[in-house]
């Protein structure tokens, strides 16, 4: 017996996982599409310094917790998408802290790491994998993307948030204008890259945390989308013990399969 993750359920977020991925792992991860208005290869300073500055916030943060409202589109065939829903809660605590719980329309899924065990817990289940691992959240996301195919949403917030940075490739990026979403006052920005759309909404403020993204893969001619509204609650103290999954006599633990062992899934 070994835990695999439900390709479906990671759809949402394998596209921010693409930027998580490209050598060496692409920060340039708020990318969103230029709108028709836009003139074909422009750059904003605005547009830039914005996607700046909330990095720089995130790199503030020694904590956070991040509770997500999602969607997904789902190709299905040749012409059809299906959009599934679902909900993700993160904590984080520099460096090496991370909690995840996220459902949707398909799994229920925990994550916990510590800093020296990565688990997976299936809670309809009752099945857990741990695996020593150490090292900061960004690190380990990268790493169990490539060995174990556990692809999160946003890996992005983590990487930053720890201080990792590269080289952006915008080929576009746009002010948009003036949003409230969910009672908050934002700017909605476009970001363009090689492969990938993305619209943000960052916050007003001394907190400029993006508080609602839209990715658009252009990679495939149906152009499906993941979708998020973000609810943030930066500086919140975070119990050490909190991180490490402690097992009780009701649940059973197996092997987390590797890419290698997971073979070709659908």
């Amino acid at each position: 017996m070994s835990i695999t993750i439900p390709r479906d359920a990671f759809a949402a977020a394998s596209l921010a996982a693409l930027l998580a991925l490209a050598a060496p792992a692409s920060p340039a991860a708020m990318a969103a599409p230029a709108p028709a208005a836009a003139r074909s290869g422009s750059i904003d300073p605005v547009a830039v310094k914005a996607f700046e500055a909330f990095r720089a916030y995130l790199r503030q943060i020694n904590s956070f917790e991040l509770r997500a409202e999602t969607t997904i589109d789902d190709v299905v065939g040749d012409d059809l998408k299906v959009q599934y829903s679902g909900r993700v809660r993160y904590e984080f605590s520099k460096p090496d802290k991370l909690f995840v719980d996220w459902r949707s329309d398909r799994m229920i899924r925990r994550l916990y790491y510590d800093g020296k065990a990565l688990t997976i817990y299936a809670p309809r289940y009752g099945y857990f994998a741990t695996i020593s691992r150490t090292g900061a959240v960004g690190d380990l996301l990268v790493d169990a993307a490539e060995k174990y195919d556990l692809i999160f949403p946003l890996p992005d917030f983590f990487y930053w948030a720890a201080g990792h940075d590269t080289a952006d490739d915008l080929q576009e990026a746009v002010y948009v204008g003036y949003a409230r979403i969910a009672g908050v006052d934002t700017d909605q920005y476009l970001y363009r890259q090689s492969d990938l759309d993305w619209q943000i909404w960052i916050q007003r403020g001394s907190q400029p945390l993006p508080r609602k993204i839209v990715i658009t893969s252009r990679n495939d001619p149906m152009k499906p989308a993941f979708s998020a509204l973000l609810q943030w609650n930066p500086g919140v103290a975070l119990p050490a013990d909190h991180f490490t999954f402690k097992p009780t006599a009701a649940v059973t633990p197996v092997k987390l399969s590797t890419v290698a062992e997971q073979g070709d899934r659908p």
